[in-house]
């Protein structure tokens, strides 16, 4: 997967990313449109909209237009810890869907992996010395599996209460996309009361449902 540069020219910094930062979470965002990650770059850095973000992910690469270590306007929360601390990930394609957006949310998965990766080698630089410890790929259809099995035996229930069953960073990634895809072929419905809340997530299945749904087209995962 290709990471390309494309960074805001510093004289935009004030309209775009005003604050130095160091990021201690990852924001992910759908861009609600069909345009590749290229031209969602291009126009961010050339209006004037105090609008930013970090990367945006499409089906074939990744473009950065903001360097990590300054600040984004990419939450709702105003100075809160969204766009003071977090590093900003827009996933392409979501608005008519279909393998494109397949596509980009897979690619987004690896690349958010990635970043957690990288910060957790910051924040252990000992451990990190010990070299890569190989894990077993993480399968997306099979954790929509589980998470499905799971809606379906507790019918509602906390995205917090998911992810206590989860025990690696790209496992959590890769269980995201799982609430997504269920939630976009109707398998479940989520609701979020507040920015940054936790989310609560409901089967909409009928009781006793146990046809699986076709995920032919998913791969898998490796960090």
């Amino acid at each position: 997967m290709k990471i390309i540069q494309n960074l805001a020219d510093p004289s935009r910094y004030s309209v775009k990313c005003p604050y130095a930062m160091t990021p201690t979470r990852v924001v992910v965002h759908n861009t609600a449109n069909d345009a590749p990650a290229a031209n969602e770059i291009s126009y961010m850095i050339r209006n004037d909209n105090e609008v930013s973000f970090h990367y945006a992910v499409d089906d074939q690469e990744v473009v950065q237009g903001v360097p990590e270590n300054r600040n984004t306007w990419n939450a709702g929360d105003g100075n809160g810890k969204g766009n003071r601390e977090g590093i900003a990930v827009e996933i392409c394609y979501s608005l008519s869907g279909g393998e494109k957006f397949t596509k980009a949310e897979q690619n987004a998965a690896e690349f958010i992996a990635s970043i957690l990766k990288r910060q957790e080698n910051k924040v252990d630089p000992i451990r990190s010395k010990f070299g890569t410890i190989r894990r077993e790929p993480v399968s997306l259809e099979t954790k929509i599996g589980s998470v499905l099995a799971y809606a379906r035996k507790k019918r509602r229930f906390s995205f917090r209460q998911l992810l206590e069953r989860q025990s690696a960073k790209l496992e959590i990634v890769v269980t995201f996309l799982a609430v997504l895809e269920l939630m976009k072929i109707g398998k479940i419905h989520l609701t979020q009361e507040e920015t940054f809340g936790d989310m609560d997530i409901e089967a909409l299945e009928p009781e006793g449902m146990e046809e699986e749904p076709d995920l032919a087209e998913l791969s898998d995962f490796e960090e």
